[in-house]
């Protein structure tokens, strides 16, 4: 048996190896071939992720729901929390034990890696995610599922990346080919997905960049539609606007989604760091704890539970919803989804907002219908732009909001009000707060994906990478005459002083000596100690270059020790830090 599988494992090392010599990663050759790779495995993962929701929600929310219902009578639907809060406490012991990064809606930690981590996932994310996801949705779990898939791929498109050797810049783009994949498989929209990786994960649209990207998207959208037809995600019918006038009433839907999807955002935000200051709730249970809250609010609006493509289509197709109604749907959508995944659910915001966009534009339109009869167009018209105008709001995105929505629906009569909406609600949005819904959750580990190119690569690099081990230390005993002659024969420029037992007690520069060279008479009187400068900037050996060059221009110093545990393990230099900069920059350009 081991020979067997010492055998299997030296044929996958070897196939690997021929498929990274052959595939060349660092070229544009061997990136095409991946794409295409990527492209199609992601697609049939999508596949997977959506039969394994519909098997979990026959499972919990057909058959186990008849089960209370036949138990309980009228009673058991007063019983539906129970399946939610099941399925969140599976999730939470899944993510808990095995990845914690599958929690929430994924997108935030795909675009970490790419900005910080050279675009570099745990490879068993995708599994977990994949299960984890499902089960969330599929108990009932208010979210969607087009975040997971974006990770799902993202992770694929890293795992090969790391495999087969790829370089950062290389890596980088492979997570952008599984992230537009994802985005593509899940929507049948093959250009939004490609635009949704360069917008909002690479936020580059360089030409080297965006062919392998577009390539990947392709393929995954080709594997779909052997899967489900080239039919789009909602079958609408052709709506178009009945006046001109009707501007100002769109005007208004733009306004109110600015509105709404900074509530939204901001509510899943506060969730989010709400349970995580809650220590004496169990990390895995309180997936459950938000899971219950869904499930208490579905008995009464079972619409929130699951995507909620249903309830969209109903409204997209003029199904009559009361006006008290669709504005319930808006605000329990935002709670019930932001409880989810503030929780530590999994599960995506696409959908959600989506859902919330389609009953904001339908209460919009049904007043508009009721203040001016026959000279509007359907309510299910407002819906329509009502979803990507909250999309846009969200995420910011525009571009991506506008393009999916017409892929989605393959709708384009109704384009002059859609982007006149979409212009104004991410205006909005980003006037009242300047986070998306997917950068919140990275600003508030002190991480701005939004921050410039030039600030992600210096707080992709940590002290340790640059600092220099070699350095020359003085003992705080030393004598004045033997530290100067020390320092006059040393390139270096700031030494670190340390006591017996090797902690700094200070630092010793050129400049702190000036006023000691003259006087011969104290060169065997004082001590180092004495001389070296007490107040002085230390760096963390986990500490990033953005920290450094902080440090750097607040001090002054042309060097800075760097300690682990309170002892010196190097010493920074500016000059190096700038060198380690420029180089970043120059393989950047290289790469575009």
């Amino acid at each position: 048996m081991d020979k067997g599988k010492s055998g299997l494992s030296r044929l996958f090392n070897g196939v690997w190896a021929w498929l990274a010599s052959r595939l060349n990663v660092g070229g544009n050759y061997g990136v095409l071939v991946l794409a295409v790779v990527l492209g199609v495995l992601t697609g049939l993962g999508a596949m997977l992720f959506r039969w394994l929701i519909g098997v979990f929600s026959n499972l919990f929310l057909v058959r186990l729901y008849d089960i209370l219902v036949a138990n309980f009578g009228v009673m058991g639907k007063y019983a539906l929390p129970v399946i939610p809060a099941l399925g969140g406490i599976i999730v939470g012991i899944l993510i808990y034990k095995f990845a914690r990064e599958a929690k929430g809606h994924g997108v935030p930690e795909v675009m970490e890696s790419v900005a910080l981590k050279g675009g570099r996932i745990r490879p068993r994310v995708a599994l977990i995610k994949t299960i984890a996801s499902a089960l969330c949705i599929g108990t009932g779990g208010s979210a969607g599922r087009e975040g997971p898939i974006v990770q799902i791929g993202s992770t694929l498109g890293s795992t090969a990346g790391q495999v087969l050797h790829a370089p950062p810049r290389r890596m980088r783009l492979l997570v952008g080919c599984g992230a537009a994949a994802g985005i593509s498989a899940t929507f049948n929209a093959p250009i939004a997905g490609a635009v949704f990786a360069a917008e909002i994960i690479l936020g580059n649209f360089a030409a080297t960049t965006f062919a392998p990207i577009l390539i990947s998207s392709v393929a995954a959208s080709f594997v779909g539609r052997i899967f489900y037809g080239e039919i789009p995600s909602f079958i609408v019918p052709s709506y178009e606007m009945v006046s001109y006038w009707e501007l100002f009433n769109y005007m208004v839907l733009g306004v109110l989604a600015g509105v709404v999807g900074v509530v939204f955002t901001r509510m899943l935000g506060y969730f989010e760091g709400l349970f995580e200051d809650i220590k004496c709730i169990p990390v895995w249970m309180k997936p459950a704890v938000g899971a219950l809250v869904v499930g208490v609010i579905a008995i009464y609006l079972p619409q929130v539970m699951g995507v909620g493509y249903t309830t969209i289509e109903g409204i997209l197709t003029d199904v009559k919803f009361s006006l008290m109604m669709m504005g319930l749907l808006v605000f329990a959508k935002i709670l019930a989804t932001s409880m989810t995944l503030g929780s530590g659910g999994s599960g995506g915001i696409f959908a959600p907002s989506l859902f919330i966009g389609a009953a904001l534009g339908g209460f919009v339109g049904q007043v508009a219908s009721n203040l001016f009869p026959g000279s509007t167009a359907s309510p299910a018209a407002y819906a329509l732009v009502g979803m990507a105008a909250v999309v846009s709001a969200t995420t910011h995105a525009p571009l991506s909001a506008l393009i999916i929505l017409f892929e989605m629906t393959r709708n384009y009569k109704i384009i002059l009000p859609l982007m006149f909406a979409v212009a104004l609600a991410t205006t909005i949005s980003r006037l009242l707060y300047r986070e998306s819904i997917y950068t919140m959750k990275l600003a508030r580990r002190g991480v701005r994906i939004r921050g410039g190119r030039e600030e992600n690569i210096l707080r992709s690099i940590k002290v340790s990478e640059v600092m220099r081990r070699e350095y020359t230390t003085i003992q705080n005993s030393n004598r004045l005459g033997d530290v100067i002659e020390m320092v006059r024969g040393s390139e270096e420029s700031v030494f670190p002083v340390l006591d017996r037992e090797g902690e700094i007690v200070g630092i010793i520069d050129a400049h702190s000596l000036n006023e000691y060279v003259l006087e011969e008479a104290m060169y065997d009187i004082v001590v180092a100690e004495e001389v070296a400068r007490r107040r002085f900037p230390l760096l963390n050996v986990d500490d990033n270059l953005l920290t450094a060059l902080d440090r750097f221009q607040i001090t002054g110093y042309e060097a800075i020790p760097v300690v682990d545990n309170g002892k010196v393990v190097g010493l920074l230099h500016r000059r190096d830090l700038f060198n380690r900069y420029q180089m970043e920059i120059l393989l950047g350009v290289d790469e575009e």
